[in-house]
C-alpha cells in the first residue's frame, strides 16, 4: 500500500505548521533527534516488508544517489497509519523533537531582540 501524495502532504503540511507553531510558542528552534530518525527509518522499511518493491532499483530506496546508502525514504504503510503516527507525535508533545531556546528573536514577531 502507498499513501496518495495529496493527501499525504496535506497532513505533512498540517503537521509542519503545528511543529512551527509550537517552536514559536517556546521561543525555540525544533530539530529532530537522531534516534527518532532512525527509528522512522526502521518503521518505513517495515512498511515494504512482503513486497516486491525493494527488488526495483528506485528513488524511494536512494538508488537515483551514487553513493548513496540505500534506505526506505518513502512510507509504504498507507495515509491512515501515517495520519496515526503523525498525531501520536503530536499528542506525545512532538516526542523525537528537540526544542532549542533560541535568544536572539522576540517570541512571537520574527525579530531579533536588541
Amino acid at each position: 500500500m502507498m499513501l496518495d501524495q495529496p493527501p499525504a502532504s496535506e497532513t505533512q503540511a498540517e503537521f509542519i505548521t503545528q511543529i512551527l507553531e509550537e517552536s514559536r510558542g517556546r521561543n525555540a528552534v525544533v530539530d529532530a533527534l537522531p534516534d527518532a530518525e532512525d527509528e522512522w527509518v526502521k518503521v518505513c522499511d517495515k512498511s515494504t516488508e512482503g513486497s516486491l518493491l525493494k527488488e526495483g532499483k528506485s528513488w524511494f530506496f536512494g538508488h537515483n544517489i551514487p553513493g548513496k546508502h540505500h534506505e526506505t525514504v518513502y512510507f509504504f504503510g498507507g495515509l491512515n497509519v501515517y495520519r496515526d503516527y503523525v498525531a501520536e507525535c503530536v499528542k506525545a508533545q512532538f516526542k523525537g523533537f528537540r526544542f532549542e531556546p533560541r535568544n536572539d528573536v522576540v517570541s512571537g514577531t520574527g525579530k531579533a531582540a536588541v
